[in-house]
């Protein structure tokens, strides 16, 4: 049964959308777009409910997707094409919506293999860069990713499409610093990526067949913390042209990655 929606879902939307405190405490998130809202409903995750616009259901291949939706029990709203551009986050909304329950808990029981990457984002402001750094870690197959308090939360609808879904394809913790002292006493060597440093040493360079190991990347602004620094093992740098100061971050992290996987097969 598809119900209209309501002035109070459409307001409850956009507040799950726009909240963090809204998503914690509802235990949900909300994901916009057919592709990804789609490969979610295949890999069997829990819709609390969708909602789509008129124009969305009068598609085909639309409307067997929703006959899909409605045979695994999936609450369905539908609401006029201009209330749902109110709610949606993108400039051009591509007309549904999908309010999903949080995973109670994200597997990591690949994590302890021989060697093993991690990635440890402090810090990170930008949605856009943590998804593209989750959608790295996930390709070049770290293990696990974790993230300070400081770090932007991972249920931003932003980092969700940044990430082209692969979120929730690779563990992500918000364990931080505690985290990130677990890994260590569990002999997980931690390699800190730093724009200056008069100890670091160029990735190429660096000895990477130490077994498991952290990267460490921090903010967009400030780079990692001294807090993190007393924690490395080994500091790394990224060698560019002089007529560029820094990487974007995230590029940073998959090169990275890409230079420690290659050493390791």
């Amino acid at each position: 049964m598809i119900e209209k929606a309501s002035k109070a879902k459409l307001k409850k939307i956009r507040q799950i959308l726009n909240d963090k405190k809204i998503r914690d405490t509802e235990g949900v998130f909300a994901v916009e777009g057919q592709k990804i809202i789609k490969d979610l409903f295949d890999k069997n995750h829990a819709f609390d409910f969708v909602v789509f616009s008129c124009d969305f259901a009068q598609n085909n291949a639309n409307k067997n997707f929703i006959t899909k939706l409605i045979q695994r029990g999936v609450k369905l709203f539908e609401t006029n094409d201009q209330n749902f551009e109110k709610i949606s986050s993108l400039k051009k909304s591509q007309s549904i919506l999908a309010v999903v329950k949080k995973p109670s808990k994200l597997s990591a029981e690949s994590l302890y293999e021989k060697n093993a990457l991690v990635i440890f984002c402090e810090g990170i402001q930008d949605p856009g860069n943590l998804g593209a750094i989750i959608r790295s870690a996930t390709a070049f197959n770290a293990k696990e990713i974790v993230l300070t308090s400081k770090t932007v939360d991972m249920y931003n609808p932003k980092v969700i499409r940044a990430s082209s879904g692969t979120v929730f394809d690779v563990p992500v913790n918000v364990g931080g610093y505690k985290r990130l002292d677990m890994l260590k006493k569990d002999g997980y060597k931690i390699f800190v990526s730093c724009a200056n440093s008069t100890t670091a040493v160029e990735i190429a360079k660096v000895d990477k067949s130490a077994g498991p190991c952290v990267l460490v990347f921090g903010s967009e602004g400030c780079g990692v913390s001294k807090e993190v620094e007393q924690r490395a093992d080994s500091m790394f740098t990224i060698d560019i042209s002089k007529t560029v100061e820094s990487l974007n971050v995230a590029a940073a992290v998959a090169i990275s990655l890409y230079v420690f996987r290659c050493s390791r097969i």
